[in-house]
């Protein structure tokens, strides 16, 4: 019995080659996180893959990002909240109601009409007489019942669009809030790094001065 030749599956060979022609990926690159240097070097490449470049200064890609921000909101935020805010004192649920009932007393008037034709039924002038009375009243109540469901779920609607309003602007005074307490923070950082440099640059100062005059006067005790 032959033996069966599977070399085709892996044309390679064991150690080139791919299966099926499916060559694997290169193994990633490991970086050393636990180090400076690893760190460096793995946002470099985290940087170089995604196409952006280390920052040269980074207060002002900062203030770029907040400015940037602002402009969104006010381009793209604002108008859709004017827009919730006219939309406040929508009446759109209570203006349909009267239409709704009309169509619906309409169809149920009409069922009747094809309920008694198909059975047959004649009915007096007393007997319609009573049911017009019956179906007007139906229809007030039902208008009436309309309206007022119609007035709450309004006005529960109009509530909710009010309340993510405020939701949406306290979201915002929250973010400006935080940008500003950053910034300030940073401020007051560098300021006290500036303070803190000064006294010790003068500090220094101080010392090679009377290192200087320690120097000179132990040399003029010497050759004096």
């Amino acid at each position: 019995m032959a033996v069966s030749d599977y070399s085709f599956l892996n044309p390679g060979g064991e150690t080139g080659g791919g299966f099926y022609g499916f060559t694997p990926a290169p193994p990633r690159a490991a970086f050393d996180t636990t180090t400076k240097e690893g760190q460096q070097n793995y946002l470099k490449n985290e940087r170089s893959k995604l196409g952006l470049s280390p920052s040269a200064n980074p207060d002002f890609d900062y203030a770029d990002v907040a400015v940037r921000q602002y402009g969104r909101y006010i381009n793209d935020f604002r108008p859709f909240e004017e827009e919730m805010l006219r939309s406040r004192k929508d009446t759109s649920l209570v203006d349909a109601v009267p239409e709704d009932v009309a169509q619906q007393t309409q169809i149920a008037e009409d069922v009747a009409r094809r309920n008694r034709e198909r059975l047959g039924f004649e009915e007096t002038a007393a007997l319609a007489q009573g049911r017009q009375a019956a179906t007007q009243r139906g229809e007030a109540l039902a208008l009436t019942g309309g309206l007022n469901n119609a007035r709450l779920a309004q006005l529960d609607a109009n509530n909710r669009t009010l309340a993510n309003l405020i939701n949406i602007g306290q979201g915002v005074n929250r973010s400006s809030l935080t940008g500003l307490g950053t910034a300030a923070a940073n401020d007051v950082s560098r300021q006290n790094a500036f303070t803190q440099a000064r006294a010790q640059h003068a500090a220094q100062n101080r010392q090679i001065g009377g290192s200087v005059l320690a120097t000179a006067a132990m040399a003029a005790i010497l050759f004096a």
